[in-house]
């Protein structure tokens, strides 16, 4: 690891003035072009300054707190790989914590007191899905002192606090472009297959609207068709097939957008039940979104809109963001990388 005292046997100058000319709001001035040196000498060596210990001269904890969901599942492993990532890279120390209740967020929130993280990155608690009426999530965050915890927020709408910052990806593009290409398609009918609206999440509910406003816009017919499923992705029964059956009786092809690729493996696995798993890709194209493994096994494999990319990005760019605002480390963010992408294979 290259220090300030490599870069100043490099050039020649002593630490005191390397460390004022790397330093943003240094105590004294450095000549310009001395300072032109020393910071061509740390590019050239790979100098990464420590963005932790600027804190820790301060008397503040360089510890970030990361609450995500429960879940075994590639998407959430994905988004601790970009945090780990832009953590690493900055030298801060990272907790995650995983749970989907409000007790488990409220043990989270203690733990961060606890430990005193100066930064927290957190998805939302799966119970405030479930109970939409019940404001104890927006309660704890707002009574956290707004001077001493910075708080971004994955994949939810702007809470307007003041000391949280809300990062989502494009779920509105993922059912854009599933959209469009169902359209490509000349399908019939394009349907959204969306989930029961009392769990509907926010990323959900924007997955589905891009679909169904994409749709309209050019003048398509489309259908929604909901699922009967409390929790989880696995439909309480599949009337859904029967209206998608009606729907093949009045066009001769349908398309069908599912909000989730787990919630189109349940839809193969019903098909195939009724022994119907020959009409997809055929008179019924099927898309999903998330681009988990499954998807690539499925027969026929599973056209999805890839959230991978995405959801790596999420990670990396929130804790990036969280770390300009704690100590202004200027670490570039690219927002552009929040968007999904299509990747075409069997079922449409």
């Amino acid at each position: 690891m290259v220090t300030l005292k490599d870069i100043a046997i490099k050039t020649g100058f002593s630490l005191s003035v390397v460390s004022r000319a790397m330093n943003p709001t240094p105590d004294q001035k450095v000549a310009e072009k001395s300072r032109e040196i020393i910071l061509a000498a740390a590019a050239e060596l790979g100098y990464r300054p420590n963005q932790a210990a600027r804190l820790l001269a301060k008397g503040r904890s360089a510890s970030i707190g990361c609450f995500l969901p429960a879940m075994v599942g590639e998407l959430v492993g994905k988004i601790v790989e970009g945090l780990s990532k832009a953590a690493n890279q900055n030298g801060f120390a990272y907790q995650i914590y995983f749970g989907n209740s409000l007790e488990d967020y409220q043990h989270f929130i203690d733990h961060c007191r606890h430990t005193a993280s100066t930064g927290m990155v957190s998805y939302l608690p799966w119970d405030i899905y479930v109970d939409k009426e019940n404001d104890s999530f927006y309660r704890m965050l707002a009574s956290l002192p707004a001077n001493s915890s910075e708080i971004i927020l994955l994949n939810c709408p702007d809470l307007k606090l003041p000391h949280v910052q809300t990062i989502c990806i494009d779920n509105y593009h993922a059912g854009k472009i599933a959209a469009e290409h169902l359209i490509k398609r000349q399908c019939g009918c394009c349907v959204a297959l969306t989930e029961n609206s009392e769990i509907e999440t926010y990323q959900l509910s924007l997955r589905s609207n891009g679909f169904i406003e994409t749709v309209t816009a050019h003048g398509c017919k489309y259908e929604q068709v909901r699922l009967n499923n409390k929790r989880g992705f696995q439909p309480n029964d599949d009337a859904h097939i029967d209206k998608l059956l009606d729907l093949l009786k009045k066009h001769s092809d349908i398309g069908v957008f599912l909000q989730t690729d787990y919630s189109a493996c349940s839809f193969y696995s019903q098909l195939q039940q009724r022994n119907l798993q020959h009409l997809i890709g055929k008179e019924i194209k099927v898309i999903g979104c998330d681009n988990i493994f499954a998807g690539k096994i499925l027969s026929p494999s599973l056209t999805t809109v890839s959230l991978l990319e995405p959801f790596s990005a999420l990670g990396e760019i929130s804790m990036s963001t969280l770390l300009n605002k704690l100590v202004k480390a200027n670490i570039k963010v690219d927002l552009t990388k929040l968007k999904p992408q299509l990747v075409i294979r069997e079922s449409a």
